[in-house]
């Protein structure tokens, strides 16, 4: 039953996206045993982001376009299940008349009582609106319109479940951002101290008689 629902939804999503660039979803589902993020809209509206982010000459090729977008993606969504921000991966984007981004949640927990998510790829459309579909294995079925007036954003917790919307703790979403940032911060410091490593280790290969007098 959730699988029929899923692909009316999708339909539904084809007529409607294609033709109002205000109008967008994002759907959280499962499909071969991952867990898939999806951005759905008109390419007007993924093109009119970029032009305004950057400029109307920032790309000249679909290839170029695509990469702006999967940058803007990493900037504007985020998921965060259970206090833990989930990284997104593998995005890949299917250009169209309506365009549709894929990603996928990595690390997903096996049991979920807390989801926040946010989406502000298209918050500059002043009366946008991005139609949140959640379908998850063993989880109730969601459908949420996220807007301007909630900034975008949802922080949903299980209970008895079902989903119930709560306010957003200004200082859970900090501090599950500073732990995603820390974690990259520190990734990238260990990556150029073990360069740094390699290349002396290279020069004193290079230069045998160094030291010696």
């Amino acid at each position: 039953m959730k699988i029929l629902s899923l692909i009316l939804l999708l339909l539904c999503a084809n007529l409607v996206h294609a033709h109002e660039p205000e109008l967008s979803s994002c759907m959280i589902y499962e499909q071969n045993g991952k867990t898939i993020l999806l951005i759905r809209s008109s390419v007007t509206a993924f093109e009119g982001e970029i032009d305004l982010r950057h400029n109307k000459n920032a790309y000249n090729t679909p290839e170029a376009f695509k990469q702006l977008v999967v940058n803007d993606f990493y900037k504007n969504c985020f998921v965060i299940i259970n206090g833990d921000t989930i990284k997104l991966i593998n995005p890949f984007i299917n250009l169209g008349h309506e365009t549709s981004l894929f990603a996928e949640l990595a690390n997903v927990p096996k049991e979920i009582n807390q989801l926040y998510v946010r989406n502000t790829l298209f918050k500059d459309f002043r009366n946008g609106k991005c139609e949140f579909v959640l379908t998850l294995k063993d989880l109730p079925h969601l459908q949420y319109i996220l807007s301007n007036e909630n900034q975008l954003e949802v922080n949903l917790k299980l209970e008895n479940d079902q989903w119930v919307v709560k306010p957003i703790d200004t200082a859970f979403y900090i501090s599950s951002k500073f732990k995603f940032w820390s974690l990259f911060i520190s990734s990238a410091i260990l990556i150029g101290l073990c360069i740094l490593l390699i290349k002396k280790r290279s020069s004193s290969k290079a230069n045998p008689l160094n030291g010696k007098h």
